[in-house]
């Protein structure tokens, strides 16, 4: 049998993706419990935010389910954030917040589309009324290389998966932390009250985000959350406050999804995977 080029290899890798977002949504739309992260983690002061925990207990959506509201109630738009130019494809946002309740929070005439780079509030009883822009999405790389980038209102960074599978660690450019501070400084310049949520699977220990913000991982309980404050380098007396919140375990969701990954970890228990 011939060996699998890189090609088929990312083919196949997006495939797998995909299959598990589909089974993900199914599984979150079963269960009755699953996580908020208004509930604890949002009630903090803080500039960023650290969300992570099992695969499917509803970190995402609760994330962008914050982000409509808070357009609704303030017109204040989100920015979507991927690590893979792939993740941030039309094909893959135009579905993102299908499991989102539009027209609960927007009205019976109101759909979303994804178009050139935008969610758009589309008002499907009246053609003549212009779509209106309620948030964007973008790969760290669309940023970093854009410092011109400005977009219009923005409340919330929202970074989808900042740890990475397993295999996608030595991928991963080893700048990639600075990239993206530098990223959310090009996208805050403008607005001094933007709140960057942290989203990830315990997939690994390993992050350089982690590092970086001085956050003791290790030492952080499933459950429990905490603040730190990182002291701003010759600024005297001014912190980065940081928030972090370890997801409790969510045993129904675990039953649910953990029938198609018997072995995993993260999945079954919501513990840190182990490399293989």
């Amino acid at each position: 049998m011939a060996e699998q080029t890189t090609i088929d290899k990312a083919l196949e890798e997006k495939k797998a993706k995909k299959a598990r977002h589909n089974h993900d949504v199914k599984a979150f739309k079963k269960a009755k419990k699953y996580y908020d992260i208004r509930k604890r983690l949002l009630k903090l002061d803080c500039q960023y935010y650290f969300c992570y925990g099992m695969r499917s207990n509803g970190k995402s959506y609760s994330a962008l389910n914050y982000c409509l509201e808070d357009f609704k109630k303030r017109g204040r738009t989100f920015c979507y954030i991927r690590r893979w130019q792939a993740d941030t494809s039309t094909k893959n946002m135009q579905h993102l917040l299908d499991p989102q309740p539009i027209k609960t929070i927007f009205g019976s005439q109101y759909k979303i589309r994804y178009w050139r780079g935008a969610f758009e509030l589309v008002n499907e009883a009246d053609a003549n009324e212009k779509p209106i822009q309620i948030g964007f999405a973008r790969n760290i790389g669309d940023v970093t290389h854009d410092k011109s980038i400005e977009l219009p209102n923005l409340g919330t960074i929202v970074f989808d998966e900042f740890l990475p599978m397993q295999h996608e660690i030595y991928r991963i450019d080893k700048d990639e932390v600075k990239s993206f501070i530098n990223a959310v400084t090009t996208l805050t310049r403008v607005y001094g009250d933007i709140k960057v949520l942290m989203l990830g699977n315990t997939t690994t220990l390993a992050s350089g985000y982690f590092n970086y913000f001085d956050i003791p991982v290790a030492t952080i309980a499933q459950g429990e959350i905490r603040q730190i404050d990182v002291p701003v380098r010759n600024a005297k007396g001014i912190v980065c406050k940081v928030g972090v919140e370890y997801c409790e375990f969510m045993p129904e969701i675990a039953a649910l999804t953990g029938i198609y990954a018997p072995k995993e970890d993260m999945i079954t228990q919501g513990a840190w995977e182990k490399s293989k």
